[in-house]
């Protein structure tokens, strides 16, 4: 005798909204290789590698220093990437947290919204960022640089 599965209306209700956000006709074959693509990236964005980025460039060198913010709820989150109001989208920009005498080198993920944060907030960083920085409070005093 075969057991009946039995499907919760949840369940059924989760199937159809994959359905509805993923459907089969919309998935380009190209699309692996995109995703290999951004792995590829991914792995190459160390605070190593980010490092020599910035230290090769003959741009010119901006240097600041003010309030760092992180989302502690989100921590866990992995990646190098910071939100900055005037560093250049895919940047390199170095992060020194003076208190422990830690530095990350990350790359800028995109800019601060004028209505998302307080003005004071330079930089919005990763919790894994923070996490390397040793920062214990969500809003954190820091040091940074980046090329213009």
């Amino acid at each position: 005798m075969k057991k009946k599965e039995s499907i919760t209306s949840s369940q059924r209700d989760l199937k159809t909204q994959k359905s509805l956000l993923l459907p089969e006709k919309l998935v380009s074959p190209t699309q692996p290789k995109e995703v290999e693509k951004v792995e590829k990236e991914e792995a190459l964005n160390t605070s190593e590698s980010n490092k020599i980025k910035l230290e090769k460039s003959e741009r010119q060198k901006i240097e600041d220093q003010g309030i760092a913010f992180w989302h502690k709820e989100m921590r866990g989150n992995k990646g190098l990437y910071v939100l900055h109001r005037n560093a250049p989208r895919g940047s390199v920009i170095k992060i020194s947290n003076p208190m422990f005498g830690t530095t990350v080198y990350a790359k800028v993920a995109g800019s601060i919204s004028s209505n998302a944060y307080p003005d004071e907030v330079m930089i919005v960083v990763s919790p894994e960022i923070a996490d390397k920085l040793r920062a214990r409070d969500a809003r954190f005093f820091a040091k940074i640089s980046y090329l213009r």
